[in-house]
């Protein structure tokens, strides 16, 4: 099995990442600062950027956020290590799952259903007419003409992905090595360990909280 530790690439991204706290890139309490406070710093045009996901996509037509802020939310990729073009490669989870039992008395029924489902003339299009969420899916054609950009941008973003990575991996296994990951990243980013010890410790959690 292929650790943490052992790949190189690991320990570069989590070097990269300290770097831009270092630079002070985020805000001087951001060690401090919940989910709620970053997103009301940013709706108050404080804060530049605000990384978040496709759930949020509403700031844009609500009402709440300021029209100054409103009229000028960007889509923009996070930039590639060596400079390359990072705008077709996406990182997504689904917040919803629906599977069909294997026994199933209707199987087949059932498939039957899921399959017209999410076909990309009915969730989609169902989902954004309806305003109902973003779905994983091309929906750039149900778009209407008077939409936000952002969405607009979020469309395209979708539509043109070349790769799609799914689940980060504090998602992967427990919810105790979930915790124990956000507590890692946090002392790392402190610097009370190095990167090396991060991961080191971060396989360790996963080996001692593997999902039966």
């Amino acid at each position: 099995r292929t650790k943490f530790a052992e790949t190189p690439a690991f320990t570069e991204a989590a070097n990269a990442y300290k770097e831009l706290v270092d630079m002070g890139m985020f805000q001087k309490s951001w060690a401090n600062d919940d989910f709620a406070t970053a997103k009301n710093l940013f709706l108050q045009g404080k804060s530049a950027m605000f990384y978040v996901g496709t759930w949020e996509n509403s700031m844009c037509t609500s009402e709440d956020t300021p029209k100054e802020v409103r009229d000028n939310m960007k889509v923009i990729p996070l930039p590639s290590v060596d400079g390359s073009d990072s705008s077709h490669a996406l990182m997504g989870r689904e917040g919803t799952t629906m599977m069909v039992a294997e026994n199933s008395k209707h199987k087949d029924i059932a498939t039957a259903f899921l399959k017209a489902y999410f076909d990309p003339a009915v969730y989609p299009k169902t989902a954004i007419e309806k305003s109902i969420c973003v779905p994983m899916q091309k929906f750039g054609d149900y778009i209407a003409a008077d939409s936000p950009e952002l969405i607009k941008e979020v469309a395209k973003s979708i539509g043109e992905a070349k790769v799609v990575a799914s689940h980060p991996y504090t998602f992967r296994l427990s919810a105790v090595f979930e915790q124990e990951s956000k507590d890692l990243n946090m002392e790392f980013l402190l610097g009370q360990i190095s990167a090396e010890e991060f991961w080191q410790k971060t396989d360790e959690s996963a080996a001692a909280n593997q999902v039966e």
